[in-house]
């Protein structure tokens, strides 16, 4: 596997490093940050019932099913409110 080199300053000791990175890798940092947002992102959900936001945040494809979901509650609603009132009169 090939490697790439790079270089960073290293807040530590104040010097520069030299890190080995193999090549298709993310670095921890970047894994932990990635954990973190997709917790967060999970956590808003149980939280929080907008979920047209929300599903925005996890993909586009979440928020096209919670836009169809949502049109069609909203149709059933509007049929049940028709046949109540029909009912009434």
């Amino acid at each position: 596997m090939m490697t790439t080199m790079y270089r960073h300053l290293d807040p530590n000791n104040g010097g520069v490093c030299t890190v080995r990175k193999k090549k298709g890798t993310h670095s921890g940092q970047m894994k932990a940050l990635t954990t973190k947002n997709r917790g967060v992102a999970l956590a808003l959900i149980n939280a929080n019932t907008n979920t047209l936001a929300l599903a925005l945040m996890i993909n586009a494809n979440a928020y096209v099913l919670a836009l169809i979901i949502n049109t069609n509650t909203f149709a059933l609603a509007l049929i049940i409110n028709a046949n109540a009132l029909s009912i009434n009169h």
